[in-house]
């Protein structure tokens, strides 16, 4: 186990910072206009998505995940190819996103999507790029003030990390899947790495 990343991860527990979201687009394939997908499991963290085509290549929607707390993302796809059965498809995928707690997150992420499709099989690539910027708040005991919320001390921070997701959707019908994925972080300012696959599962409903 790499225990830079281990230490970094409890850290963030204690102090009820959080990550980008972990949940990534399941496809370089859109929705279709006026089309729908809701998208809800573990990837690892709780989530839950929903999606509506807003053109033939461009989908767009909310994403709710839980972490240390709940966050809500922003994002949107556009496809430069929909790709037929025994095709690749290409698109790009990006969107903002924040939580509120004792430390404020927000951030934005953005990558380029590739998938291919046999039948009920399809499998897909996600190398993202991922923006956080903290508002943490501490307490300081130097200060006379007896109101709590007076001691309260901001300090920003900022970093980005790399977050490449394989994964996998088997498609029981045209409208229902399951999806498998793993994932891989590198911090580029810290060098750590969680040389561990972090798994997800989730399933699809597209209407």
């Amino acid at each position: 186990m790499n225990y830079q990343f281990l230490l970094l991860t409890i850290m963030l527990t204690s102090i009820s910072c959080s990550f980008a979201p972990f949940t990534s687009t399941k496809t370089a394939r859109t929705l279709g206009d006026k089309n729908y997908e809701i998208t809800t499991g573990l990837s690892p963290a709780p989530s839950f998505v929903l999606g509506r085509g807003f053109a033939d290549n461009f989908d767009a929607g909310i994403l709710i995940e839980k972490q240390f707390t709940p966050q809500l993302s922003l994002w949107g796809k556009y496809a430069f190819k929909n790709g037929a059965d025994r095709e690749f498809s290409f698109a790009t995928y990006g969107g903002i996103f924040q939580a509120i707690d004792f430390t404020t997150t927000k951030g934005l992420f953005l990558a380029p999507i590739v998938s291919y499709q046999v039948g009920w099989f399809e499998i897909y690539l996600v190398p993202r790029y991922n923006y956080v910027h903290w508002d943490a708040g501490k307490l300081n005991s130097d200060k006379s003030d007896d109101s709590i919320l007076d001691n309260v001390e901001w300090e920003s921070e900022s970093f980005s990390y790399y977050q490449l997701t394989l994964g996998v959707n088997f498609w029981f019908s045209q409208g229902f899947g399951l999806n498998l994925t793993g994932q891989y972080w590198y911090l580029p300012s810290t060098d750590a790495e969680m040389k561990e696959v972090i798994p997800g599962i989730e399933l699809l409903w597209r209407f």
